[in-house]
């Protein structure tokens, strides 16, 4: 057994709490796991992204943490390093508006 499954079950017996990006230690298959990241390192480093099965560290990034997404591909210019390399660097789903639910109250509203 590595080191890093002693440190998740410890972590995971003595109820200490960890950071948001792992998220909860779930015991599968008769091993102690995280349901979020598995490792975290520099946000910014490209090292081995392009083994990455999607969705990969930039495509989770851009839900993650939409700001330092932005100031990655905008500010540092990653975005045309990743193209030049031919990994995707962002979600393609198409984001759908959300319609404001129709409810008396906001019938009421408008009409005041």
């Amino acid at each position: 057994m590595d080191r890093a499954r002693y440190f998740t079950i410890y972590i995971y017996t003595n109820k200490i709490k960890i950071a948001k990006i792992y998220g909860d230690i779930l015991f599968i298959n008769n091993k102690f796991d995280t349901c979020g990241e598995k490792r975290t390192g520099c946000m910014f480093c490209m090292f081995g992204a392009h083994l990455e099965k999607e969705p990969n560290r930039f495509q989770r990034m851009q839900k993650t943490h939409p700001q330092i997404y932005s100031y990655c591909m905008n500010q540092l210019n990653l975005k045309e390093i990743l193209k030049y390399l031919n990994i995707p660097y962002r979600n393609e789903t198409k984001r759908k508006k959300l319609k404001r639910k129709i409810t008396r109250k906001n019938l009421l509203k408008k009409e005041k």
